[in-house]
């Protein structure tokens, strides 16, 4: 798999895992041949990659968002996702030898941490392919290489026996617009990780013009365009039922609204740039093509 563009910065000049008898130098040219036992992830996503490579006991603190998988649960709580919210007191009680955290949601963690001489790994995977390679690139760090490996290949299987089933897709492809928000309105570039795997499920997403990964749009504009299917996560359900909906002007005409065709999908599972964003894949394709699988 061609490497994908990723952010890997190392914010110390001490130690960076990275795999067996593979070894790595810092930026002080230390090698180090081991891989960190006491893991920190200040993201649901990273969570859910460590145990799903089989580096969940080296894991000893997580985000009270990190509800997946419920054995992350019994982990010490350090906080929620933004810098505000995370305690450096609690990080550094942990004694970790790695953190892992955001590139733009942590640099002021990461600062901080790399004041108090801690090491951080910072990521941020924006595509499906990022995705991937986040797996692999974790399962090197922590010791798990094989299983990283195994992971990725079995998301790339699934991926592809998506795509073999939607081959068989009888007519153009549905048009379909994906919700971020409602006020203001704004939806998923086709760029964006999320546009992205809407491609993948088969979709035609309406605002592939747009830029950004996550733009405002105009509901007007969205009323033209006409989608046939609405998605968005289910905890935005409210603001799509059809009360709601024939509030918005001219929402009662456009085909999702008149043939009930609003997809609501378990918001960890299609929002996490991590592992189960193939069953998000697999998911948004059986809603929009029913009859393929």
């Amino acid at each position: 798999m061609k490497k994908a563009s990723i952010w890997f910065i190392l914010l110390m000049t001490t130690t960076l895992w990275a795999g067996g008898s593979r070894e790595k130098t810092t930026e002080a040219e230390t090698p180090v041949q081991s891989y960190p036992q006491r893991i920190i992830s200040l993201s649901p996503s990273t969570t859910e990659t460590l145990f799903a490579i089989g580096a969940g006991d080296q894991v000893v603190g997580v985000t009270s968002y990190c509800n997946y998988p419920a054995e992350a649960a019994t982990r010490e709580i350090i906080g929620g996702f933004s810098p505000k919210t995370i305690s450096i007191e609690t990080i550094i009680s942990l004694n970790p030898d790695l953190v892992i955290a955001g590139v733009s949601a942590h640099q002021p963690i990461a600062d901080t941490l790399k004041e108090a001489g801690i090491p951080v790994l910072s990521i941020e995977p924006k595509s499906v392919d990022d995705v991937r390679s986040v797996i692999e690139e974790l399962g090197m760090i922590t010791g798990h290489e094989e299983q990283g490996k195994a992971l990725s290949e079995e998301i790339e299987e699934r991926i592809e026996a998506v795509q073999q089933k939607l081959s068989k897709l009888d007519g153009d492809r549905l048009r379909v617009f994906y919700e971020v928000w409602d006020a203001p309105l704004m939806t998923a570039g086709p760029e964006s990780f999320t546009g992205q795997m809407i491609s993948y499920a088969g979709g035609n997403n309406i605002f592939t013009d747009v830029e950004g990964d996550y733009p405002q749009v105009s509901s007007e504009e969205l009323v033209s365009r006409n989608p046939q299917a609405i998605i968005a996560s289910e905890t935005h359900g409210d603001k799509l039922n059809s009360e709601a909906l024939r509030e918005r002007e001219g929402w009662d005409a456009i085909d999702a609204y008149i043939n009930d065709r609003i997809i609501l999908l378990d918001g960890d599972i299609v929002s996490r740039p991590g592992p189960r964003m193939i069953e998000a894949i697999e998911m948004m394709a059986e809603a929009l093509y029913p009859e393929l699988f």
